[in-house]
């Protein structure tokens, strides 16, 4: 086929341009096998969805394409630009809804993520980069530091009646309570509290190698 037409392939359907029998230039394609013919014994693959857009040579080159699992009921959005994923990509599903960005077909950008909880963050190929903000559904914010997917710095535990903690961390391992706040605005430092008492440790809770109270056995 040349130009402008209709092509049934069972059960693939593809409505738009064709240059010497290959899809080209704006396009509808519904692709169901997962996979196309590209010479008489010759098969490509590619992913089962809907495509709007600009196809090359039976590649597709620009524009949005539509998945979707009628098993899980999830359902995949994302655009296509020079054929490498760019812009915006959301996934939803009965239980949870994703959205993140893609750069060249790199993970960069921001990332939400809806469900049993709520995540806002950032992402640098692929990894967590910068502040990241956990929001579980009884109201508790956990705000962590992460560099290029490692857990560093400070966070923050903030409870719905107000207390809130702050943690240090060094690469994922929670270090130390650094404090606690009640909510009359009230300071407490563990470490200094177990000091002042003068209170035994268990050896159950001690660390083997500085005597401590461990933090996280």
């Amino acid at each position: 086929p040349h130009g402008f037409g209709v092509q049934y392939y069972y059960p693939d359907l593809y409505i738009g341009n064709f240059s010497f029998g290959k899809k080209d230039n704006y396009g509808i394609y519904r692709c169901e096998r997962g996979y196309k013919q590209s010479g008489k014994c010759n098969f490509t693959f590619m992913e089962k969805g809907i495509y709007f857009g600009i196809f090359k040579k039976n590649k597709f080159f620009k524009g949005k394409v539509i998945t979707f699992d009628r098993k899980t009921g999830e359902k995949n959005i994302y655009f296509v630009d020079n054929y490498r994923m760019n812009g915006p990509y959301r996934i939803y599903h009965p239980e949870y809804k994703f959205i993140f960005h893609y750069q060249d077909d790199e993970l960069i950008g921001d990332y939400i993520y809806h469900g049993k909880y709520t995540v806002y963050s950032k992402l640098k190929y692929g990894e967590f980069h910068g502040t990241s903000i956990i929001i579980t559904k009884d109201g508790c914010h956990h705000q962590f530091f992460y560099d290029n997917g490692i857990v560093k710095g400070k966070s923050l535990y903030l409870f719905p009646n107000g207390t809130y903690f702050v943690l240090r961390w060094l690469n994922n391992i929670c270090q130390e309570i650094v404090f606690m706040k009640d909510r009359n605005n009230k300071l407490y430092y563990p470490q200094r509290i177990l000091e002042n008492l003068k209170v035994e440790i268990p050896l159950t809770y001690q660390c083997p190698i500085g005597y401590t109270l461990m933090i996280q056995p």
